[in-house]
């Protein structure tokens, strides 16, 4: 028989996600649960930053009757690495991380559905902290069954039908999932939800029924979730473009100042969005919603999301009312790039989109509910509830970019470096970065004007400053630069 389980290290915060909004309050506790310890016994704690540099390096006497505890300063995203020593020498070690990030100021925390900031899958709590104020749910329409003129809540069958969702600050986007299996066409079929209805009407009047009971509190209605041939639909084009009237005509009866949004496809499924468009599609939504997964989970630049941008923007062109664009999901899974690669992308398709004036970007996902492994998904929490860095990156853009407008692009760059003009209260913020493999160092015109730059993870970064000029070395890391506003460069 082995032994029972002993020395075992926790290690925790009194903060979600391990997030903390001031340097001061950054502390980290460490307790050994069913002790067996032999003499000298002690803690041996190493914290590295986002770029592997050491910040801290300490040894603790470990008392098995105290949590100790660790404090360290400086904003960013921090690995420890923690080990349980004694006379044996290392008896147990784990890992943990944290983030440490500015609060938004009164003024940005303020905003509410005006942001375009968005997130789903995961608590909300610490995401309205960081400055999210969009998140994306769904209806099952299968939780619930006919009776009579209404429906019955299968959840709850004894209860009227009563939507919970988190208060404060939040707009959400929210769904139709998929066809129950009293109203579709197949119900013998395993993959039932994904037919069209076996009657119209009925699901026309179900979504009306729906809406009229949540329009209090739900604004923007999406009609279904990539409904491409045959991903999450197993009708055709035409059914599709059905499917939008119906849920059109049904959620503006229930609510005439709802905004529906479609059609959803699983990124830029060219010869799915035009045939959408060319059998009408376009009068059945008051706004565009589309997923913008990178083909093999290459970088935005490589894979032409500017361009894709555009693109659409030009098949918009004939359709004045469909001025906004939702990113209902979009991201990069951390097994797929790396976890410091999915910070950068991050920031940089966002950053992207906001140049092109997308109106809600939502991240896909918040946390990694389903990698009670580790390996890593689209999640910028980990399954253990520690940040990924794409978390504090995602905290620091809202903090730089909450409130700015887009202005233009950065002239004169070299090759393969980006950068997005955003002005907010009387300052220009230059969103730069290189997508290149080798570091570029670039010579802007700028010197009389800089008040600082600040780099992925909120510290404010080292440049040149000359008589005339700001030498900048641009990396895959983006860096927001801070200019007092001029009425020309």
């Amino acid at each position: 028989t082995p032994p029972p389980k002993e020395n075992i290290i926790r290690i925790f915060t009194d903060r979600a996600g391990q997030i903390f909004f001031a340097p001061e309050d950054a502390i980290v506790k460490l307790r050994v649960v069913k002790p067996n310890l032999r003499s000298n016994a002690l803690w041996r704690v190493r914290v590295t930053d986002l770029w592997g540099n050491v910040v801290l390096e300490r040894e603790i006497e470990c008392d098995t009757n105290e949590i100790a505890q660790v404090r360290f300063g400086g904003l960013g995203y921090f690995d420890m690495h923690v080990q349980l020593c004694d006379a044996r020498g290392v008896v147990r070690e784990r890992k943990f991380s944290v983030g440490i990030v500015n609060p938004l100021s009164p003024k940005d925390d303020a905003v509410t559905s005006e942001a375009p900031f968005g997130i789903w899958v995961g608590g909300y709590g610490l995401p309205k902290k960081i400055g999210i104020r969009w998140g994306r749910r769904y209806c099952q329409p299968w939780d619930f069954e006919p009776r009579g003129e209404a429906y019955r809540w299968l959840r709850h069958p004894d209860e009227p039908f009563e939507l919970r969702l988190p208060n404060g600050k939040l707009s959400w986007v929210t769904y139709f999932r998929g066809m129950p299996k009293w109203l579709t066409r197949r119900p013998d079929r395993p993959d039932f939800l994904k037919f069209p209805p076996k009657d119209w009407n009925e699901y026309a009047r179900f979504i009306q029924w729906y809406v009229s009971r949540t329009k209090d509190k739900l604004k923007v209605w999406e009609v279904w979730n990539e409904p491409v041939p045959y991903a999450y639909w197993m009708g055709t084009v035409e059914e599709v473009v059905k499917l939008h009237e119906v849920t059109y005509k049904a959620v503006h009866t229930a609510d005439p100042n709802a905004v529906v949004i479609g059609p959803c496809p699983y990124t830029f499924v060219w010869w799915f969005l035009e045939r959408f468009f060319e059998l009408g599609g376009a009068k059945w939504i008051d706004a565009i919603s589309i997923h913008t997964y990178r083909p093999h989970s290459d970088s935005p630049e490589g894979t032409n999301f500017a361009g894709d941008l555009e693109r659409l923007r030009k098949l918009l062109k004939p359709y004045p009312h469909l001025r906004d664009i939702y990113i209902t999901e979009m991201g990069y899974a951390s097994w797929a790039v790396g976890e410091v690669r999915q910070a950068d992308y991050l920031v940089r398709t966002i950053v992207i989109a906001l140049a092109h004036g997308v109106r809600v970007i939502i991240w896909h996902m918040f946390w990694d509910w389903n990698d009670k492994d580790l390996e890593g998904g689209h999640g910028i929490l980990r399954y253990d509830h520690t940040p990924k860095p794409a978390l504090v990156a995602y905290a620091v853009l809202i903090n730089q970019l909450m409130r700015a407008k887009f202005i233009g692009e950065v002239a004169g760059l070299p090759q393969k470096c980006m950068g997005y003009r955003f002005a907010k209260d009387g300052n220009e913020i230059w969103v730069l970065w290189c997508w290149g493999e080798e570091p570029v160092t670039v010579r802007l015109p700028i010197a009389k004007r800089f008040i600082r730059a600040v780099n992925i993870m909120g510290v404010n970064d080292k440049v040149q400053v000359e008589d005339d000029a700001v030498r900048i070395t641009l990396t895959e890391h983006p860096k927001y630069v801070w200019l007092r506003i001029a009425n020309d460069d």
